[in-house]
């Protein structure tokens, strides 16, 4: 991958990571709602802050070319 797909894959990725706080933060209450579906559907938002943050490492991984060992 060249630095210009990864500019463009890495500024979707972090697009998408800040839509998904907004809405997080928004959720908030549902955090400790008496309601399991509620309680669930915070966490998986939560888990998937997570994930994109795990998908913009592994993308920026893939961006850098790999160490040379003598």
């Amino acid at each position: 991958m060249d630095q210009a797909e990864f500019r463009t894959i890495d500024g979707q990725i972090d697009a998408v990571a800040r839509r998904t706080s907004h809405a997080l933060l928004a959720l908030d209450g549902l955090r400790r709602s008496p309601d399991p579906a509620m309680r669930l559907a915070y966490r998986e938002v939560h888990d998937l802050v997570g994930d994109l943050g795990a998908l913009r490492v592994t993308v920026g991984s893939l961006a850098t070319p790999p160490r040379r060992t003598a």
